[in-house]
């Protein structure tokens, strides 16, 4: 800590990197849950920590889902124009990225069944100068509609096979921040 009882980035974020446990990170930077969680939030924001990094290396004792559900929307980019997706094993099932995250997209009118495990192309190298996306992606959730391309889907990444969700993502953001950026 330093003398205004403010937390080095620094320190903490090699106390959390060496698997320091929530409760003793608490203790020794004088935080409550809720500063944790504060902590936590604002070091993703600053992009200093991946969200999925702080996943991976927490303690696991932290019980704060609404920084979880804070973190995931503002990792979440809507698209000004959507990206085609296609399945790779059913060409003719195609429908439209709408949604993006550094782990998983929103489509629509691309058919799907909840816990469906499906590899997934998204053909970026067509408007970006990146190699398509192709991955295996687990459907975890539906809103099916009558209308096939109000019907939308989110796929999780289970497995990312050739390029990167996380580059398109960036390039999105590039093109338009004020579009992509949900906060005020």
């Amino acid at each position: 800590m330093s003398p205004k009882g403010e937390v080095r980035k620094e320190d903490f974020l090699n106390d959390l990197r060496s698997g320091m446990a929530d409760l003793d990170l608490m203790e020794k930077y004088k935080l409550t849950p809720r500063g944790l969680g504060t902590l936590f939030r604002n070091l993703v924001n600053a992009e200093v920590i991946s969200f999925r990094e702080l996943i991976r290396i927490a303690s696991g004792q932290l019980n704060l889902p609404e920084m979880v559900a804070e973190l995931r929307i503002r990792s979440r980019k809507q698209l000004e124009f959507m990206l085609p997706i296609s399945d790779a094993e059913e060409p003719e099932n195609a429908g439209l990225v709408y949604d993006i995250s550094d782990d998983g997209v929103g489509t629509r009118g691309l058919k799907a069944k909840m816990h469906e495990i499906r590899t997934l192309i998204i053909p970026a190298d067509d408007f970006f100068r990146v190699e398509p996306v192709v991955f295996e992606g687990v459907c975890r959730w539906i809103e099916k509609r009558e209308d096939r391309w109000e019907s939308a889907a989110g796929f999780r990444v289970a497995k990312l096979m050739r390029g990167s969700l996380t580059e398109l993502q960036e390039i999105i953001r590039a093109l338009r921040p004020e579009a992509t950026d949900p906060r005020p």
